[in-house]
């Protein structure tokens, strides 16, 4: 019985950061999908985005970089996570 209670507290309590994340990374892909939309920018394959890409994205949408160097720097980006 201590075994089990023992799990369930460990299952919860790595559940709940697992949730919040996951809420945090939905939060910040909406952050970015609505950046891109405002660039013009393809927005078709954000699902194949990693977690590093997504935060270069940010970083290069925060920057003090032209408009132009950020759509170039993005769409490098893009192209890697569609493959191309």
């Amino acid at each position: 019985m201590k075994r089990t209670l023992t799990a369930a507290a460990v299952f919860v309590a790595t559940a709940i950061p697992a949730s919040a994340m996951q809420q945090e990374l939905n939060s910040l892909t909406g952050v970015l999908f609505s950046e891109l939309s405002r660039m013009q920018m393809e927005v078709g394959n954000m699902s194949n985005l990693t977690l590093g890409q997504i935060n270069q994205i940010a970083a290069i949408t925060n920057s003090g970089d032209s408009e132009a160097e950020k759509r170039a720097a993005i769409d490098t980006i893009l192209r890697r996570a569609a493959g191309n």
